[in-house]
């Protein structure tokens, strides 16, 4: 039977946990408490003995239970193996475990290792797990596991400075050896103790384990922390995990500052995992519930408040998210992208949308969330897009098995399971601005993502300025336009020179509609051109230029007045010529 007492000393502050525990399997696997794990590869034997039954194949195989022991504690089990132990059939018994699954690759741990060598090197000894590392604190007699067969009662201590001492009697008695000792003393807070057997297919049922006692303080003054959630759309569910043990006693509540709880219901997934179901629709599609879970407590009886954000996405519908950017011809070496914008006000789910190209070829897309306002690049590479682009929004980026899209023409289309369009563009190579000398690595962006993408219009080169492309962020072309457009020059006089004083000029400017490019000059009153500040090209919809008062050679210019001639051409043929003056005064 298992017995256990756990004595609790002022809950709310940090307080050390006196835990017992006794186990000689008299009863079940969940009655009158509860262990967990591969559960199908054990039994209780008619000794009343915890027995392995593993697969037919080799497999490594485990049960835990909950425990917290771990300062001033001792650990004692009687265990047996009754064949001979190798590096492919041993056991380790997890004493204390940061996690209920044994075979988590970030596990922390101390466990005792019985075995798992050869022969007269077989021993019973200690180690400490962080993830992939192993680290050995205290080495057993060798031999000690050797043998046709092992039979061994061991004892483990630790003290509160970390030292460790392993004790063992090799006929399964209570006439203890000392087998090793160590001193080691690491930091986390266990959530188990339990058996793992490594077995081949020979041996999957002849590890056997019993009378099992703890005793152990742990120091736990933290509260349950939510590390993951994942929303359930055909149960209208969130499942939450935390990052320990809870107590199935929690009452845990949802509530928002000043309000009543809301309406849901809470039940347990497993030991640190739990459903909060919305069976009354209380949260509806699209929408985001900021709050706090309250009554959630370790096994230790630690609580606070936990802060959750409940997100609740709707499927996608034609007009939520749109194809805002696409680059079909990227640079040598460089990859496309297809880049996807949230226009509505809704969190969308995009899980189960095709990506499709004009030979029909897709690909899906993952179980992904977009936020209002937010965007989605696409593609087959991401170190191939900021290699080219570097102001790229890189936590906007999602690797796919994209298709390919001509350099010429070609098309793109979303559409959802069923075939039905959320967006789509025929592109051609002529779309580009005219006075593009090289289209290469340079996108095509969508100026209004509320305007249809078969208007013409509403495709743009992205500009020169933002270097030719702007994955994951606002599109250099996107913006309200100024009518006539504008051009404003701060400060109009300036100084020349290192003395943080006037010494250049800022020139704002605003376009008159997307797809114009901007070139601007200085020229003297006399007429000479004096040095161009930007070459013509596409540009940003609202823009900045400096002036420094040098030359085309970079050398000071002379005091006076100085004429700035700004052009704004769009290949519709409308043309723009906005001129301003600068000063220049002494240095």
């Amino acid at each position: 039977m298992i017995t256990r007492y756990l004595s609790l000393l002022l809950l709310a502050l940090p307080f050390a946990a006196f835990a017992q525990f006794n186990e000689d399997f008299s009863g079940s696997f969940s009655s009158p408490h509860e262990w967990d794990g591969t559960t199908s590869y054990f039994e209780i034997n008619a000794a009343a003995q915890l027995q392995s039954n593993g697969p037919k194949a080799s497999s490594k195989i485990f049960l835990q239970t909950y425990s917290n022991a771990l300062v001033q504690a001792t650990w004692s089990f009687w265990v047996q193996m009754n064949f001979t132990s190798s590096t492919t059939n041993y056991t380790k018994i997890f004493l204390a475990s940061s996690s209920t699954d044994l075979l988590d690759p970030q596990l922390e741990a101390y466990y005792v290792k019985v075995g798992g060598l050869s022969g007269n090197k077989d021993g019973i000894d200690l180690y400490y797990q962080k993830g992939s590392s192993q680290t050995l604190v205290a080495k057993g007699i060798e031999g000690h596991a050797g043998g046709a067969s092992v039979t061994a009662r061991i004892k483990v201590e630790r003290d509160d400075k970390g030292n460790w001492e392993v004790y063992a009697d090799t006929l399964g008695g209570t006439q203890f050896q000392l087998e090793g000792s160590g001193t080691h003393t690491a930091v986390f807070t266990p959530q188990a103790f339990g058996f793992l057997c490594i077995h081949s297919s020979t041996r999957r049922n002849g590890f056997f384990f019993d009378e099992v006692s703890i005793d152990g303080e742990v120091e736990d003054a933290q509260p349950p922390q939510l590390i993951s959630q994942a929303y359930q759309s055909d149960s209208s569910a969130w499942l939450l995990q935390f990052d320990e043990v809870i107590d199935p006693l929690s009452v845990p509540l949802f509530t928002q500052t000043n309000h009543d709880p809301l309406p849901l219901i809470f039940f347990w997934a497993n030991s640190s995992a739990l459903w909060v179901k919305d069976t009354t629709n209380f949260l509806k599609e699209g929408t985001l519930l900021h709050g706090w879970l309250l009554g959630i407590r370790d096994r230790s009886g630690n609580s606070a408040p936990v802060p959750l954000s409940l997100m609740k996405p709707k499927p996608v519908a034609k007009g939520d998210v749109v194809i805002n950017e696409l680059l079909f011809n990227p640079f040598p070496y460089g990859q496309d992208f297809v880049e996807l914008y949230n226009c509505s006000s809704a969190y969308v789910a995009l899980n189960q949308l095709q990506l499709q190209n004009q030979d029909k070829e897709n690909v899906m897309l993952d179980s992904l969330v977009l936020a209002p306002g937010s965007y989605v690049v696409l593609t087959k590479d991401s170190n191939a897009i900021t290699e080219f682009y570097p102001r790229a929004a890189r936590h906007t980026f999602v690797s796919c098995d994209l298709p390919a899209f001509p350099d010429d023409h070609g098309s793109v289309v979303l559409q959802d399971q069923q075939g039905a369009m959320i967006d789509h563009i025929n592109y051609n190579q002529s779309m580009h601005n005219p006075l593009l000398e090289n289209q290469e690595g340079v996108s095509l962006e969508r100026t209004n993502a509320n305007a249809s993408s078969d208007w013409l219009a509403n495709w743009q080169s992205a500009s020169t300025s933002s270097g030719g492309a702007t994955p994951g962020y606002v599109n250099s072309q996107a913006g309200a336009s100024a009518a006539g457009g504008t051009l404003s020059i701060e400060p109009r006089s300036i100084s020349p020179g290192t003395d943080g004083y006037r010494n250049y000029a800022n020139i704002h400017y605003t376009l008159p509609k997307p797809g114009t490019s901007v070139r601007m000059d200085i020229f003297s009153l006399q007429g000479h051109w004096i040095c161009s500040l930007q070459p013509s090209g596409p540009a940003d919809m609202q823009g900045l230029c400096t002036w420094n008062g040098t030359d085309t050679n970079l050398q000071p210019v002379s005091t006076g007045l100085y004429l700035l001639v700004a052009e704004f051409s769009h290949p519709d043929g409308d043309h723009l010529k906005i001129k301003d003056t600068i000063s220049v005064l002494l240095r």
